[in-house]
């Protein structure tokens, strides 16, 4: 948080439920940013992060600029 932390990525492919539910939380308590990734770095790959489980309204989106 010190050095300019702006959020998490809390949805990945390797993220285990209780992982990601962590990543949520902290997010939550301080007001961070929550993103999800595939890491895919082309077509050889195939990734699946599957649906979110929390209703994008409740995501903290914004502007941090």
């Amino acid at each position: 948080m010190a050095e300019g932390l702006d959020g998490i990525e809390c949805w990945y492919p390797s993220h285990d439920a209780g992982t990601t539910q962590i990543c949520v939380n902290y997010c939550r308590e301080r007001d961070l940013m929550m993103t999800a990734g595939a890491d895919c770095h082309g077509s050889f790959e195939t990734t699946q992060i599957g649906q979110l489980e929390t209703p994008i309204a409740q995501l903290v989106l914004k502007d941090r600029i």
